[in-house]
């Protein structure tokens, strides 16, 4: 038997081209994966944006949240008169008040301030309509509604309800964070939390600035914490003399710029005029003096 040249037997089958891989079919299996990450991920973002889009466009609502009228003991409506006082008067002492409310006491604080201010901005539109705290599990809850600014003079209100966490201490933020915010019944979305998160971590970053602690608005709040269901609260007296001091002083600066304005202005306006008679005056003089000649 002869065998072929290449030594393999005649039974032997000869071997044949398979079909070669096509790599131009792979390239294009990872390209349609990869788009199709890319798509899904630009569906996400947009879905995302439109969510919080929403929530912020349909956040004004035309009539305010109902708030039921505070209801206080007589003990606690006696905590309230003196927490006032005291505030006032360790302004007068330059020294420091030490508190521990409760949510309710705290409340009523809050409407007596809210009162004055209303009484003494008559026509100042963004102060809250009410205020309401609670506390829950070491989280301050508070219920808000307040006049839409930019709506005016249509009557818009955002009602809000925010939870969350807050901790001062020698008018230094320790602790800022909010747990949820619910708009129109609706609670914020993954960007609008993102968002307060990114706002809520620049404002403690600026707090803590030495640059800026000359200027800080909570230098004179030496604590607040939630303990045990209640607020703790020590304010520096001393610090809100000179802040109240300060305040009053810019405000007395303000009318007096306007009535150096106002001088000013006047005197324009009369050398206005001085100078409109002899422009009226002048031509007339010209004039008969002309007319003398030709006679």
């Amino acid at each position: 038997m002869t065998l072929p040249p290449d030594n393999r037997p005649l039974s032997t089958p000869l071997p044949t081209a398979g079909p070669q891989p096509q790599k131009s079919s792979g390239c294009l299996r990872w390209f349609l994966i990869c788009a199709g990450i890319v798509a899904f991920m630009f569906m996400l973002v947009v879905l995302v944006v439109w969510q919080f889009v929403s929530w912020i466009k349909n956040a004004p609502e035309p009539t305010a949240a109902s708030c039921p009228a505070l209801v206080l003991s007589e003990g606690e409506q006696e905590d309230v008169a003196r927490v006032l006082t005291n505030i006032e008067s360790v302004k007068k002492t330059r020294s420091d008040m030490d508190e521990s409310i409760s949510p309710a006491v705290f409340n009523g604080v809050l409407e007596r301030m809210l009162e004055g201010e209303r009484q003494k901005h008559l026509k100042q539109q963004d102060v809250p309509l009410f205020l309401r705290a609670s506390l829950a599990d070491n989280a301050l809850n508070v219920k808000t509604s307040v006049p839409y600014i930019p709506a005016l003079p249509a009557k818009m209100y955002l009602n809000m309800e925010i939870q969350g966490q807050v901790e001062i201490v020698e008018g230094e933020i320790k602790r800022l964070h909010v747990d949820k915010a619910v708009v129109r019944g609706t609670e914020a979305p993954f960007l609008g939390r993102f968002i307060m998160r990114f706002f809520t971590d620049a404002i403690t970053q600026q707090n803590r600035e030495p640059k800026n602690r000359d200027t800080n608005e909570l230098r004179a709040i030496k604590l607040l914490k939630i303990e045990g269901g209640r607020l703790h609260v020590i304010l520096d007296g001393k610090i809100m003399d000179e802040m109240d001091r300060k305040k009053a002083a810019q405000q007395q600066i303000v009318p007096q710029n306007e009535e150096e304005d106002k001088s000013i202005k006047d005197n324009n306006s009369v050398k206005d005029k001085e100078k409109d008679k002899d422009a009226v005056n002048k031509p007339r003089g010209k004039i008969e003096k002309h007319e003398n000649d030709d006679l």
